[in-house]
């Protein structure tokens, strides 16, 4: 009877953690200028390790935030420092003193994770850019990461390991996310395609599809 109580809270347990990670909710964001033209700048959460770039037309996003975090706009020489304010999306205007006006945006809430592929980076994350394939220093995605990533592994059909096998029973593989779309293997994607890598051993943005890790790729294509 004392095994089965055990096991029965493993199981209310295990159930727990899925339905929070199902419920985690991305946080989009937008850097404009005074003409509403999107503009890149670095973002960083106040405080924290958690940090992340605009696109060339001003998207940002971030997972782990809270209601009253602030947010640091680096833009040129400035650091603009913009309160979240509780809310679920944001569009930051940058005036021309660097100054900044925030605006609650409920069109970015709906784009959901497909907004931004390139999400927040903290000491967990390795980086790689696409220029390293276009030099010739790496001629494969899976030589990239074996040297980039500490105990990072590829299989021969483009599955990538980043933990080591820790699950007896499910997949130990990282998700592999290219352009917002998940892909089986590092195989189906063009190493010339590529603008950049984020790869990262928190995956918990994408739940428990993402507990082993996750592979971010974003195409010159996007």
């Amino acid at each position: 009877m004392k095994h089965l109580l055990t096991l029965f809270i493993a199981i209310i347990s295990s159930v727990s953690l899925f339905a929070q990670n199902s419920d985690t909710v991305p946080f989009n964001g937008l850097v404009v200028n005074t003409f509403d033209k999107g503009i890149k700048a670095q973002i960083f959460i106040k405080n924290t390790s958690l940090m992340t770039s605009s696109t060339k037309d001003g998207r940002f996003g971030f997972t782990s935030i809270n209601a009253n975090d602030t947010l640091v706009v680096k833009y040129k020489k400035a650091e603009i420092e913009v309160p979240v304010g509780g809310r679920k999306s944001i569009k930051i205007r940058i005036m021309e003193d660097y100054k900044a006006d925030a605006t609650f945006e409920p069109e970015l809430v709906d784009m959901g994770y497909n907004f931004v592929n390139r999400r927040e980076m903290t000491t967990t994350s390795h980086g790689i850019t696409g220029d390293l394939f276009t030099r010739g220093i790496y001629h494969s995605l899976a030589e990239a990461i074996q040297n980039f990533v500490p105990g990072a592994s590829v299989s021969e059909d483009g599955q990538v390991m980043l933990r080591g096998i820790n699950s007896l029973l499910g997949s130990s593989y990282a998700l592999i996310i290219v352009d917002g779309i998940e892909m089986q293997a590092l195989t189906d994607v063009n190493i010339y395609d590529i603008d950049n890598v984020e790869v990262s051993s928190d995956g918990s943005m994408y739940g428990v599809r993402g507990s082993n890790g996750v592979i971010i790729i974003k195409t010159k294509r996007q």
